[in-house]
Order: structure tokens, then sequence, then C-alpha cells
């Protein structure tokens, strides 16, 4: 199964976003970056991370849902399995 070009959008721009917070997150660390600085970033990164976890659900939610409509219950989830997430 590919990906919907939502998931991919989503995972490219969680992507982009570590390799902009990681630096930062290492300087601040380093303490070379004020806390004003750091938290900003992290915003940003968090924004993109908590973007990207909504599509992964949606995601996982159309290959449960593909697994069922080409018969494979093996591949999805069981109602013992379901009524854990309720």
């Amino acid at each position: 199964m590919t990906m919907s070009p939502e998931y991919q959008a989503a995972l490219d721009a969680a992507d982009v976003a570590f390799q902009k917070f990681e630096p930062i997150r290492r300087a601040y660390h380093e303490g070379k970056l004020s806390d004003d600085v750091f938290l900003a970033a992290a915003a940003e990164y968090r924004a993109a991370q908590a973007a990207f976890d909504v599509a992964f659900d949606a995601e996982q939610a159309r290959a449960e849902e593909a697994a069922y409509d080409a018969g494979d219950v093996a591949a999805a989830p069981d109602a013992d399995q379901i009524d854990l997430f309720r």
C-alpha cells in the first residue's frame, strides 16, 4: 500500500522541522542560546510533530480499512483489540 499524499506531506514537514530543531536543541543544551529562542523552536517542532501524529493516525485507519476490505482479517485488529482503544 502506498502512502497517502497527506501522510507524505506531514512526514516531510516533520522531517524538515526536526532538521531545523536539532541544531537549536544542541546549541541550547551547550548554553549557546536563550530560553526564548529554544522555546520558540521547540513550539514549531511540536506543531509539526502534532500534525504528523494526526496524519499517522489517519494513515493507520486507512491501512486497517484496506485490510478489512481485502479480507485480510489477520492484519486488521480483532474486536478485543478495538475495545482496548475505547
